[in-house]
């Protein structure tokens, strides 16, 4: 009597097992059917965002360039003088070098902020490459549950089979 009843609680107790994995395997699935679909879009969003990405940084090149060039105000009178080959006026050269800092720091701000902006689109680029690498650990987990749960389907029949 003793006997049989250990038998049950054994068997009971498998069976417990045997469930908890496939319930463990349908938690996996649910969550590994969310991530992918999120995964679906990941690559038309990243190409997006890489291209995004890559034009803020030019400008924010662009923008470093220009305010480099107007910290430097006779550099800027040179350069007009020769593209129009005539020389600037008195008074044009003197607007030119009064404002010649206030431009310059404008466009060294922009390009701060458009390399911030820049850094940003990055860290979420390598935010989404961190779900994708979940997604494919997930499926590494949902197979190994599954074969958990195949091994102890079989040897819960070893087990009946041998106490029959």
């Amino acid at each position: 009597m003793n006997n049989n009843k250990i038998k049950e609680e054994i068997r009971n107790y498998k069976l417990y097992k045997i469930q908890t994995t496939d319930q463990k395997i349908r938690e996996f699935e649910n969550t590994f059917k969310k991530i992918e679909e999120k995964s679906i879009f990941r690559s038309i969003k990243d190409f997006s965002l890489n291209s995004f990405r890559i034009i803020l940084l030019l400008l924010s090149i662009l923008t470093v360039s220009f305010s480099l060039i107007f910290f430097f105000p006779e550099f800027i009178v040179t350069i007009i003088e020769k593209s129009t080959k005539s020389s600037l006026t008195q008074d044009s050269k003197t607007i030119l070098l009064l404002n010649h800092n206030v431009f310059s720091y404008i466009f060294f701000s922009t390009s701060m902020v458009l390399f911030i902006l820049t850094y940003t689109v990055n860290k979420n680029i390598k935010n989404r490459n961190y779900t994708f690498k979940l997604h494919l650990l997930t499926s590494d987990i949902i197979n190994h549950l599954k074969d958990i749960s195949k091994d102890e389907k079989i040897k819960y029949e070893a087990y009946v089979e041998n106490t029959k």
